[in-house]
């Protein structure tokens, strides 16, 4: 797995900078780019880090060995496997390039073939497929409207609830020909917003997202001293992110490290596309 972690340097600038605890938990490990990074820039601090995906988690676990402790579990759990936590805290919100580059996973437009699964692990219980098959017509509207932040999202909905009066969603091509209608608008592909929703729904990403800033919320005084720092590559997680850092400084329990989200270097992204999007937001909680 070839991954190239984004504004590693910055993330490496900040934790020195920002946490004294000698403890660097990658709550999105992936396919364990920062964490490499930070190991080699670090070798003495401890290593944590969480992974949802059953292929990823195994490989990045052979990778590190006994030089991280990897959860195979989601973020929004870490106090189910720490009591308190004074570290700093990495969350790439990104998916990883490698589920867009493995075939079968169903994360790609351009895998016909591919089953409509998108799940990140295999317990989860309900696939991309279950969701164009099953969802009403108004779920269906109101996952459009909030995850592909679409405005008008009924022509969707309609040719959806059409298709499947003919045959059941089963394989990528079922959509890309269900959506046929859809233009091309500037560079982004018309199905990239599309599977961007069903991909959010399927895992509850944004309902992790939103566990973890509520447990912020609800129990700082177990994050006493750490430093949080969040990459966020749409406007729905970095609203999220945003409100909970504006909530805590207004309670006196934590101290922005950047007022203006940090975007990467334009070196960066001549280099690595993937990162364009990016915005980090970083804070210590006191």
């Amino acid at each position: 797995m070839i991954h190239e972690p984004v504004m590693k340097d910055e993330i490496l600038s900040i934790s020195e900078e920002r946490s004294s605890s000698g403890t660097f938990i990658d709550c999105t490990v992936g396919e364990g780019g920062h964490t490499a990074f930070l190991m080699d820039a670090h070798p003495e601090w401890s290593f944590y880090g969480f992974e949802r995906d059953d292929d990823i988690f195994a490989a990045v676990s052979a990778r590190f060995g006994e030089r991280s402790k990897i959860f195979h579990d989601s973020y929004a759990n870490i106090l189910e496997h720490f009591e308190s936590v004074s570290a700093a805290l990495l969350f790439d919100l990104g998916v990883s390039m490698y589920h867009f580059k493995t075939p079968g996973r169903g994360f790609s437009f351009n895998d016909d073939d591919d089953d409509l699964d998108m799940r990140f692990s295999r317990s989860t219980p309900m696939t991309a497929a279950d969701i164009l098959n099953g969802y009403g017509a108004e779920e269906l509207r109101k996952m459009l409207e909030r995850y592909a932040e679409m405005m008008h999202p009924e022509p969707l909905v309609e040719a959806i609830m059409r298709f499947r009066k003919k045959r059941v969603f089963l394989k990528v091509m079922d959509i890309k020909e269900c959506l046929s209608f859809m233009h091309r608008r500037g560079k982004t592909h018309p199905l990239t917003t599309v599977f961007q929703a069903l991909r959010i729904e399927t895992n509850g990403e944004l309902h992790e997202l939103e566990k973890i800033c509520t447990l912020l919320l609800e129990r700082t005084a177990s994050f006493s001293g750490s430093l949080f720092m969040f990459i966020s590559y749409h406007s729905l997680e970095d609203r999220t992110v945003k409100s909970a850092v504006r909530e805590l400084v207004a309670r006196g329990h934590a101290e922005a490290v950047n007022k203006k989200v940090i975007k990467p270097h334009w070196k960066e992204v001549s280099s690595n596309k993937a990162s364009r999007s990016g915005r980090l937001r970083a804070f210590n909680i006191l």
